[in-house]
């Protein structure tokens, strides 16, 4: 965990000092990779280090942190962003110092610890029993990702033609004002989201946030059409389509045994941002056709759908204790 977050904080800083547009994309392309490594790294140190009865909520902290992480960055861009892009992704290399805390002060889990001998190869994860739950879980990360790159990260594109159209000039408040609220949504989405998976289960704890992006992302392109209803409603988008993740953070590790399960969710969590990179490509030439974002949202916002399918083949884990 300790490199991953070298990884993508020194790459976001190397990016405030991007020559070209291919150097920013490579840059940009490294620091995914550190995410993707850290989210599965991450999940699985906290499924195999808390106890059975607050390892939910402990996921579900982790996850809403990255929320809280967006929004501290819509106010460093708040702040910072008038004196030019390349100063917000300067400040992206400040997450490096947590790494050395964690290289000096963190222990292995004993789970890891125990099992370390019986790692096993990329290709086990495909094998019986385990390859449904790696299909159900890639299915479930490649709709939640696919929606939320396809809709939600157009939202400051969104605002600033709406701003635009109506005469106002200067964006950058109102771009990062909405970013702040839509992730804020999204950071109380993914902490109420362990209450509503020991309540209900996690299958319909997951099918809840579906659904809820199902109706909520399209309905706030198509509905909020002055800055302040979409400062109102863009919170309930955020709080479904960015909350789901939190899902992934306790659903995955209980799918899966230790000498594997870092390997498996990192791979349903890291395919899915592999294949949800043509999502707002995909939304961006609708939005050249239609000449609209509503529409291309909506289209896209269908994705949701396919969860209501994946989900009747997922296991439900609820009150079952962390498989070795």
């Amino acid at each position: 965990m300790a490199i991953t977050i070298l990884i993508y904080a020194g790459f976001t800083g190397l990016s405030g000092i991007a020559g070209s547009w291919q150097e920013l994309a490579f840059y940009r392309f490294m620091t995914g990779l550190g995410i993707g490594g850290e989210w599965s790294a991450g999940a699985a140190l906290i499924a195999e280090s808390w106890p059975e009865r607050s390892r939910a909520k402990a996921a579900g902290i982790m996850q809403s942190c990255g929320g809280i992480g967006f929004f501290f960055a819509s106010l460093l861009y708040l702040v910072v962003g008038p004196y030019g892009w390349r100063w917000v992704f300067a400040f992206g290399i400040l997450p490096a110092i947590v790494a050395f805390y964690i290289r000096r002060s963190l222990e292995e889990p004993k789970r890891w610890i125990q099992a370390k001998a019986e790692r096993r190869p990329l290709s086990a994860i495909f094998k019986k029993p385990m390859r449904r739950d790696v299909l159900v879980g890639t299915g479930l990360a490649v709709i939640a990702t696919f929606g939320y790159q396809g809709a939600i990260q157009w939202v400051p594109s969104w605002i600033s033609a709406m701003l635009h159209a109506q005469g106002t000039k200067s964006v950058i408040p109102q771009v990062s004002l909405i970013t702040t609220v839509l992730n804020f949504g999204g950071m109380i989405g993914c902490l109420i989201f362990p209450f509503v998976a020991e309540r209900l289960g996690r299958k319909r704890a997951l099918l809840s946030y579906f659904l809820g992006a199902l109706i909520f992302v399209p309905t706030t392109f198509f509905l909020a059409e002055t800055f302040f209803l979409a400062l109102v409603v863009s919170q309930l988008m955020g709080f479904f389509a960015a909350g789901v993740f939190a899902g992934f953070a306790i659903y995955f590790p209980e799918l899966f045994p230790t000498a594997i399960r870092a390997t498996a969710q990192g791979f349903c969590y890291n395919f899915a941002r592999i294949v949800s990179a043509v999502a707002p490509i995909a939304v961006g030439a609708i939005v050249s056709a239609y000449g609209s974002f509503a529409p291309a949202i909506a289209i896209v916002s269908l994705v949701y759908l396919l969860a209501l399918i994946v989900l009747i083949y997922a296991r439900e884990t609820k009150g079952q204790a962390l498989p070795d």
